[in-house]
């Protein structure tokens, strides 16, 4: 079972570059994981580009966390 994640309809806008903004993301899929059991998938239509640091907010502390191979 999975859920998606709308990133515009979080923060209606298209273009997402802070660390805050992605822990938002991070932290609603955190709660899909591990609270719900489901996959979570993000769905960035709307969103012309992201910064690195908002992707390292999500993609990276969940690496760091839990490893890369988590969810294989």
């Amino acid at each position: 079972m999975e859920e998606v994640i709308k990133v515009w309809d979080l923060f209606e806008i298209d273009f997402l570059g802070l660390r805050v903004e992605g822990e938002v993301v991070r932290e609603k899929m955190e709660e899909i994981i591990m609270k719900e059991g489901k996959v979570a998938v993000l769905d960035f239509e709307g969103v012309r580009g992201i910064t690195h640091s908002f992707a390292d907010e999500i993609v990276g502390i969940f690496a760091r966390t839990f490893g890369k191979e988590w969810g294989k």
